[in-house]
């Protein structure tokens, strides 16, 4: 029994694995992004609010790409870090620590997320 492999079947070959790795990094970038526009939701729903300016000022700071999968989640005001770190500060609505107990939320279930969403075509 012999098998032939030649230049062109695996060129061929190549050239489907990288398109298919394309694909699925395209797919793990939406997939990022969709959930980490869901995780500042939560996020701003958990933001102490008295008048309003630190809760509107979350936002997605970065977002994924295939070649750069990294989301970055931001507040932007002077005092957001005070804010989201006193604990010992009482709150009518909202609580301390909002970025980071939406994020923990979110991490722990991240993996299968990506992964449904890679398998089903998308973010």
């Amino acid at each position: 029994m012999e098998f032939l492999i030649d230049a062109r079947s695996v060129a061929s070959v190549m050239a489907n694995v990288d398109a298919i790795g394309t694909a699925m990094l395209r797919r793990a970038s939406q997939a990022l992004n969709a959930i980490g526009e869901e995780t500042m939701t939560d996020a701003k729903d958990q933001t102490p609010v008295q008048y309003g300016v630190l809760k509107n000022s979350g936002h997605v700071a970065q977002h994924a790409t295939p070649g750069d999968l990294e989301v970055v989640l931001a507040f932007g005001t002077e005092y957001a870090v005070y804010v989201h770190e006193r604990l010992d500060v009482r709150h009518t609505n909202g609580n301390a620590k909002f970025l980071e107990r939406a994020v923990n939320k979110t991490a722990s279930h991240l993996a299968q997320d990506i992964a449904q969403a890679m398998a089903h075509g998308g973010g």
